[in-house]
């Protein structure tokens, strides 16, 4: 999968399958994806990925965080309580004075 930051990066991850990214991304991360700079990067790690292992434990350990500290629960479609409580939760530590830097 090669993308260039969106959010498509998540579904080979699910499967345990590298990434490739061109550009700079939250998930450009040793183990998790390929982070290119370059179109001739894009050709040599192309030709070398049948030779590369994703680290499972570490894609395992990056989707726990997703899951934990990024996503909120429910849907914005159908806002359930845990939903509501979630957004009010992130919100409130980003507007707290001793937040603030």
């Amino acid at each position: 999968m090669v993308t260039i930051n969106s959010s498509v990066w998540l579904e080979p991850l699910l499967l345990h399958k590298l990434v490739i990214v061109l550009g700079e991304a939250c998930f450009g991360i040793e183990g998790l994806s390929h982070q290119l700079s370059s179109m001739k990067e894009l050709s040599v790690t192309v030709n070398k990925l049948s030779s590369s292992q994703p680290d499972v434990v570490l894609i395992e350990q990056f989707l726990y965080y997703l899951g934990r500290e990024s996503c909120v629960p429910g849907s914005w479609k159908n806002p359930n309580p845990a939903h509501i409580g979630a957004l009010i939760e992130r919100i409130t530590v980003l507007i707290e004075p001793s937040n603030v830097g």
